[in-house]
């Protein structure tokens, strides 16, 4: 009684609907009808009982694909029973002199968790769909069997490992597809290759010996319907007018574009130059704009692998080619745009090169995508590190960077860009502030003259020229889908990939055949090629090869135990659904967030010794850094730039222009080799 007059007391009924009361009803009959409102608990959207109803299952599996879910789960438990809430609300804690204040948290009331533990501990057959992500989530990060047990026993977060796989396994055969229109008529892949040791142990004593298990993993790409022009009336209205390929492009005039004096590449090279140095002079040149892509982020399906199948021989490419043109998802395009990493790509164009009539006239007729993120992003970086390396390795003991290698892999590739980023911020805050004090650098060609002068300053001043900002304008043009930009950064660095240190045998014919493609197909089929250069992730795009890079790296990172083939299709198989819930939880979860990104602060230490070390070996003003001197004012080591006495002639900047020598007859074999169906004007 003590009970009931206390929650009087307070007016719970202030905080109810407004209803119609009989003036006869006695104060006991309305003070037991405030008491029922807090006993009957009312259940919100997004509550299944998995066991009792038999469609429940569905429901759920069938809401969490949708995703629309999210908007609606921030406080519906307690928005659903608000009596029960305001009593909560008023509890005092032992010796407390009044009840907190709660606010909500993160968008959310504070006792929404509570509720909600409350209706899975009525019984465990209630699973509130946040419940059921949660548990998804868990499988997908490969929580413990003993932690998930013991979350089991002492809350109700999550439900059993049983009930999140058969969830998974079931949701696999309910997938509704993108939810965006997707482009008719063009479909797409991408493929790499993967292996797996297994049974590989130091402390294996008997037993079977160690083995390799050799894959090709693929998925299916969904491009969306917005990417297709709407003049696109299908590859057999293009074959019967002609074909695919322009036949209105003079050779010649295709060669002129590789030319390291081509106007588009030197108005850029100069624009870029004092966009960066006005970026620096601001603040921060590596800071990476929020993109709002005019397309949705891509949905993917990862299929089975291809076991016992690598990229090492044309036999294996044949095959795999032929499954995947066969496959449910592709057989009835009229093109299958297919990418992957530079190895990929290289197996393509060359099987295309050697059967056109195969796979340029025979539908679905194949499309090579090479991907320029990471993959494209590293090489595009390699070639250009091997020439500057003696540079930044001198620069990387001044920062005490004992990582910094001469020649680094793709494994290597985080630690060097972040290397790289110092590099360049730092020498573009000290050509901001040598410029200051004497020419200005938005006079591009005259300030690049006066640098010459002083072989030192000059070899920082083309560092950044030739290759720091050229690369930055890669990995923007990257993240923002900027083909046809990025098309001429290729061409213009085709010359760093032919000189002597540089050395990028493959990628340099790539990046031939991939502006070939870019520039010969016909209209309208060459803008959706153009506006699918890159894919959309979820924040920005990435290259072609990224999706199977992460689902490589998922399978490494999941599948640690029993491994066989078995459990690498099994977990692919649930990876198409979990990979969904786990994006809707993310951006569920971080709504509020701002993305995470890098800072000056953290390499300033860094950028500031750099500084210092050019400001005591070149110097600080404008005349003293262009005087005219051949001297080693940087002490790098001279032995890869051909010693101390044709410092001049061995210059990195002086090895790329020697580069562009013979590039016409270089460009020419390349197109007559890997095109020879194209007919030139």
């Amino acid at each position: 009684m003590l009970l009931l007059s206390s929650i009087s007391a307070v007016k719970i009924g202030q905080r109810q609907r407004k209803r119609v009361r009989s003036s006869a009803d006695s104060p006991s009959e309305s003070l037991l009808s405030r008491a029922f409102e807090l006993l009957h608990i009312t259940t919100p959207p997004f509550v299944f009982n998995t066991k009792t109803d038999p469609g429940a299952q569905v429901a759920l599996i069938d809401a969490l694909w949708a995703g629309t879910w999210m908007a609606g789960v921030a406080s519906r438990f307690t928005d659903a029973n608000p009596a029960l809430r305001y009593l909560l609300e008023l509890q005092q804690v032992d010796d407390d002199d009044g009840p907190t204040t709660f606010r909500p948290l993160v968008g959310q009331s504070r006792w929404e968790a509570v509720l909600s533990a409350l209706f899975r501990a009525r019984t465990q057959n209630n699973v509130p769909i946040e419940t059921a992500a949660m548990s998804i989530s868990w499988l997908y990060y490969r929580v413990p069997k003993p932690i998930w047990s013991s979350m089991m026993y002492f809350g109700r977060a999550v439900m059993g490992r049983s009930w999140t796989e058969e969830i998974c396994d079931a949701a696999v055969d309910r997938d509704p597809g993108p939810s965006y229109p997707t482009a008719e008529s063009i479909s797409a892949a991408v493929f790499d290759n993967f292996m797996m040791n297994v049974g590989y142990s130091s402390y294996a004593s008997g037993g079977q010996a160690g083995r390799k298990i050799q894959m090709t993993n693929w998925a299916s790409l969904f491009l969306p319907a917005a990417a297709m022009p709407p003049t696109y009336m299908g590859i057999d209205a293009l074959l019967g007018a002609g074909g695919i390929f322009r036949t209105d492009v003079s050779i010649e005039t295709f060669i002129d574009a590789f030319s390291p004096f081509a106007l588009d590449i030197v108005r850029n090279q100069r624009a870029r130059w004092a966009s960066f140095l006005d970026k620096a002079a601001a603040g921060c040149i590596w800071d990476t704009d929020d993109y709002n892509s005019p397309y949705p982020p891509t949905k993917f399906f990862y299929h089975t692998p291809i076991f016992d199948r690598l990229q090492s021989s044309y036999e294996d490419v044949n095959f795999e080619l032929n499954l995947m043109r066969s496959s449910i998802f592709h057989k009835y395009s009229d093109a299958l745009m297919l990418g992957g990493d530079g190895l990929s790509y290289m197996r393509l164009i060359h099987r295309l090169s050697q059967d056109p009539r195969r796979y340029l006239e025979t539908k679905p007729i194949v499309i090579p995508r090479m991907g320029e993120n990471p993959h494209g992003l590293y090489h595009f970086m390699h070639g250009d590190w091997r020439i500057w390396a003696p540079l930044l390795l001198r620069l990387a003991t001044v920062v005490n960077n004992r990582q910094v290698k001469s020649d680094p892999t793709i494994v290597d590739f985080d630690t060097h860009q972040h290397f790289l980023r110092v590099v360049i911020q730092a020498l573009s805050e000290y050509v901001v502030e040598i410029a200051r004090t004497g020419s200005d650098y938005h006079a591009t060609q005259q300030f690049l003259n006066a640098a010459e002068q002083n072989l030192s300053f000059a070899y920082v001043v083309f560092f950044l020229y030739m290759f720091g900002f050229k690369y930055l304008d890669y990995r923007q043009a990257v993240r923002r889908n900027q083909s046809k930009h990025l098309d001429l950064l290729w061409r213009e660095n085709l010359c760093s990939m032919r000189s002597a240190k540089g050395n990028k045998s493959n990628y340099r014919q790539m990046a031939i055949i991939l502006i070939y493609w870019g520039t010969c197909l016909v209209e309208p089929l060459q803008q959706f090629y153009h506006n699918t250069r890159t894919v959309r992730w979820i924040h920005s795009h990435v290259g072609w090869d990224m999706p199977i890079e992460k689902l490589n790296m998922w399978i490494k990172e999941s599948v640690v135990s029993n491994i066989s083939e078995w459990q690498i299709c099994k977990f692919i198989r649930r990876l198409n659904f979990m990979q969904h819930v786990m994006r809707c939880m993310r951006s569920l979860v971080f709504w509020r967030r701002n993305r995470d990104t890098a800072t000056p602060k953290d390499i300033r230490v860094d950028v500031d010794l750099i500084k210092d070390f050019l400001r005591s070996n070149i110097g600080s003003t404008f005349a003293t850094a262009t005087q005219p001197s051949d001297a080693n004012s940087l002490t790098v080591d001279m032995a890869e730039w051909g010693g101390l006495r044709r410092p001049r002639a061995c210059a990195p900047f002086q090895q790329v222009r020697n580069a562009a020598g013979g590039y016409r007859t270089y460009v020419r074999n390349q197109l007559t080799k890997l095109c020879p169906w194209h007919h030139w004007m």
